[in-house]
């Protein structure tokens, strides 16, 4: 077992925060107008794209595929 560092709490920080914009992103978008919050949204897209700047997969996959798990949820 390997030990995480403070920068790195769960060995996979990084997957799980480009996740979790992802979700985030996706969900924002569903939102009706009223609620919609499209700066947080826009700020969001681009930490994703800078965090998935260099790897793969590309931002754009971790959107889709968050779509489509939320789209099974519906």
């Amino acid at each position: 077992m390997t030990e995480t560092s403070e920068t790195d709490i769960t060995g996979r920080d990084g997957y799980i925060i480009r996740q979790a914009l992802a979700y985030a992103i996706v969900t924002i978008e569903r939102l009706t107008e009223t609620w919609k919050e499209a700066s947080d949204q826009d700020d969001m897209r681009k930490l994703l794209n800078h965090l998935c700047r260099s790897g793969k997969p590309p931002a754009e996959e971790y959107l889709l595929n968050a779509a489509k798990h939320l789209e099974h949820q519906e």
